[in-house]
């Protein structure tokens, strides 16, 4: 609650890498608690389904849009951050099925990279997909479908400034 309101001076406040819905709850009662405050939530999940903690995302995007809805949301935008590339596609298609048109989705994916620690090395996610060509056609697709907008793409850990600087030139490249 303290670092919650030193933050509140900020436009927008960034509620990222939530794990569980425990978490969601809570960030959810501290916005309500200021009612002039706005945010974005993004959750970090384990698999196409499943937030980190295990338990299904969905249940954490009904969460919100039972406790914030109306036109003037607190939480302006809904994703995943910090969950492997090869993951997001089905995850974002079901936040978006479930937001309302008004909410932005968010998503800056890990690199889908793992720690080998008998090595001591990061290595490679044999399943994963491009971080930028991924990103960058979710964007394409949601933008094209005139429904749901993304409010931020970009990357988390992991991620370098070449993987951005990609992205970046692939979002300069795209006419929408």
């Amino acid at each position: 609650r303290r670092r919650f309101e030193l933050l509140l001076c900020a436009d927008v406040l960034a509620m990222e890498t939530i794990p569980c819905l425990v978490e969601c709850q809570a960030l959810l009662a501290l916005l309500a608690s200021k009612p002039g405050a706005r945010a974005w939530i993004s959750f970090a999940c384990q698999s196409e389904a499943r937030l980190n903690s295990g338990e299904a995302l969905v249940e954490a995007v009904d969460l919100i849009e039972e406790r914030d809805p109306g036109p003037d949301h607190q939480v302006q935008a809904i994703g995943i951050n910090c969950t492997a590339p090869r993951h997001v596609r089905p995850l974002l298609e079901a936040i978006r099925a479930r937001i309302a048109p008004t909410r932005r989705l968010l998503l800056y994916p890990n690199s889908g990279e793992s720690w080998d620690s008998a090595s001591c090395t990061w290595c490679d996610d044999p399943d994963g997909e491009e971080l930028a060509p991924l990103v960058h056609g979710l964007a394409c697709t949601a933008a094209a479908s005139g429904e749901t907008t993304f409010g931020l793409v970009g990357g988390c850990c992991r991620v370098l400034p070449k993987h951005i600087a990609q992205l970046r030139q692939l979002l300069d490249n795209t006419k929408h």
